[in-house]
């Protein structure tokens, strides 16, 4: 959203760690059946999974996020207020402004649901009850855990390697979709700090051919913004979408 030109007014030094795997998520939706893609474009994430992952500039993200101004909600900048909008959002990501809002429904324990939408084995071993998903797991569970882009692998190397790594075993359609979707959303539009995702989530991804009347993009903007004011009190590390910056 913001152009390389207002960098000459952005100071500081990177210690900041995104917690977004955005190059994972893209290999990973290029290695699915061709109708999985279809459905998951559906949804409202065919857009933002065509784009090519770029590089998030972190020195710069963390000079930026110094900037962010939460009584106001906007980045103050030498020239004025900056405020990231729906409209930005919608252009920049095709993701859906309009529609229901992205509120699952609120539970003492998901391990039924997660058993039913996803499978037992995301639960295995876990004490009840269980309110969130261990984002390595929806990985792990399609042979893709631990996978991250080599500093000097290509992104063609990298998505190779993830389609020659997939197995998606005997897992019905949907779930493959909603383990996908599950990661998607913990590990890019709605990342947290830690390697864990909200379980109420799973829940939006029950119908999934629902899924695309949630205003994906306005929850995502909304939670950036929660984010940030966290994220400038010198963390190792920040949650959020952070390459919409």
């Amino acid at each position: 959203m913001l152009t390389l030109i207002f960098l000459c007014f952005l100071q500081g030094k990177g210690r900041m760690r995104s917690k977004v795997t955005w190059d994972l998520c893209w290999a990973w939706y290029r290695a699915l059946p061709e109708v999985q893609q279809t459905r998951i474009a559906r949804m409202g994430f065919g857009h933002i999974l065509s784009v090519r992952p770029f590089h998030v500039d972190v020195p710069y993200l963390e000079a930026l996020r110094e900037r962010w101004e939460e009584d106001c909600k906007a980045f103050i900048m030498p020239w004025g207020h900056m405020i990231p909008t729906l409209e930005d959002v919608a252009y920049l990501t095709g993701l859906p402004v309009q529609g229901e809002s992205v509120v699952g429904l609120e539970r003492r324990d998901y391990y039924d649901d997660i058993v039913e939408l996803l499978r037992p084995e995301f639960v295995a071993g876990r004490r009840r009850p269980i309110r969130s998903i261990l984002l390595g797991s929806l990985s792990e569970a399609v042979g893709l855990r631990g996978r991250r882009r080599g500093p000097l692998e290509s992104l063609h190397e990298f998505c190779t390697g993830v389609r020659g790594a997939l197995d998606l075993g005997d897992r019905s359609e949907e779930r493959s979709i909603r383990i996908f979707v599950s990661y998607l959303l913990g590990r890019l539009l709605f990342a947290m700090q830690s390697s864990q995702m909200n379980c109420k989530f799973v829940l939006l991804l029950r119908d999934l051919a629902q899924a695309g009347r949630y205003a994906w993009g306005a929850a995502m903007l909304g939670h950036l913004f929660s984010l940030l004011p966290s994220s400038s009190q010198r963390s190792q590390s920040t949650g959020g979408f952070t390459p919409f910056l």
